[in-house]
């Protein structure tokens, strides 16, 4: 197989980071792929910059898009940006602050002929100060099956580092919400799983994600975002409903693990007792009976969202013994 892959890349505030996503794209053993660079009025020298390393690389110039946006749009503007220029046959997104191993889009393109797969996906490490993260892309076969798991957030669902089949995107008329910059990846991937007939994985770790950008919207708390975040949530939930009701009880479930991810947020970091309004302000409207499908330590935290104090203690400890858990499980990949 060898046809064109057009590869995104949304470009804001990031100068320290840039050329290395770029290099590593640039240096890509295959050799059909389109790049698109999305301006998003970036404030600093990350376009430069790009154009220096761009300078190393005379055959990929002409392979190479730089689009601008006259107004800043954030980061779901920016992946429409991409969609609607994309010439490729599949789609691959890559954040400007992360990089990838130089064989990611040879062995995608590799394993999306195997099957005819819509989407293929692959394993990625999280870079962060002292260590790093391999987490696994759980194989699935059953696309209902992954796609359930996605919504209940069991299995991830980012849209990056991911090979997409660009119909799926333009013959169901699906976008990013624009001003929704948080929460965007869901909102999106689980509506193409809504459509994809046949999925693929990779188990070798062939994108960087970097969690050391303290600029990234990810790394900031506010109303804004938990505003955001959960209006990505609401788009997902009535698009499903509005094509499949059957997916009612599965999405109370999925709604709830959001719920409890707010009440530990605010657990843990002081300022934000909004996320813990909203979060007993939705739990009113889910079903008791759906708390039954959640693990014990979860509904441990359930019983005890009316008694703050104690709610607090245990979400901190629970969440600390975790980071324990995981940091001596996955604390063996080098950067």
């Amino acid at each position: 197989m060898n046809y064109k892959v057009s590869v995104g890349i949304p470009v804001y505030g990031v100068e320290k980071y840039i050329e290395r996503c770029a290099r590593s794209l640039f240096e890509q053993t295959y050799e059909n792929i389109e790049y698109i660079f999305v301006n998003d009025c970036t404030p600093d020298n990350s376009i430069e910059i790009l154009k220096k390393v761009l300078d190393d690389y005379p055959l990929r110039r002409e392979s190479v898009c730089i689009i601008q946006h006259k107004q800043n749009k954030g980061l779901a503007g920016a992946r429409n940006t991409f969609i609607d220029n994309a010439i490729g046959e599949f789609v691959v997104h890559v954040d400007s602050d992360d990089w990838v191993d130089q064989t990611l889009i040879e062995q995608l393109v590799a394993k999306q002929s195997e099957n005819d797969a819509d989407i293929v996906s692959v394993n990625h490490i999280k870079v962060y100060k002292n260590y790093n993260l391999a987490l696994n892309e759980v194989p699935f076969i059953d696309v209902k099956t992954y796609r359930e798991n996605v919504l209940l957030r069991k299995s991830s669902g980012h849209i990056w580092g991911r090979l997409i089949r660009k119909t799926l995107y333009l013959n169901n008329n699906i976008s990013c919400e624009e001003g929704i910059n948080m929460g965007e990846d869901f909102q999106v991937y689980t509506k193409l799983l809504f459509y994809a007939k046949k999925v693929s994985f990779i188990t070798s770790y062939l994108y960087k994600y970097d969690c050391l950008n303290e600029g990234s919207y990810t790394n900031v708390y506010s109303k804004e975002k938990l505003r955001q975040d959960w209006r990505s949530f609401d788009s997902v939930k009535e698009y499903y409903l509005s094509r499949n009701t059957d997916y009612n009880k599965l999405l109370q479930a999925a709604e709830l693990k959001v719920i409890v991810t707010d009440l530990v947020y605010s657990a843990r970091y002081k300022g934000i007792d909004y996320y813990y309004d909203e979060a007993i302000k939705r739990l009113k409207d889910i079903d008791r009976n759906v708390w039954s499908t959640q693990p014990w330590s979860v509904r441990i935290m359930l019983h005890l969202h009316k008694l703050r104090f104690l709610m607090n203690l245990y979400a901190n400890f629970a969440t600390n013994i975790k980071h324990i858990i995981e940091k001596k499980k996955f604390k063996t990949v080098n950067n």
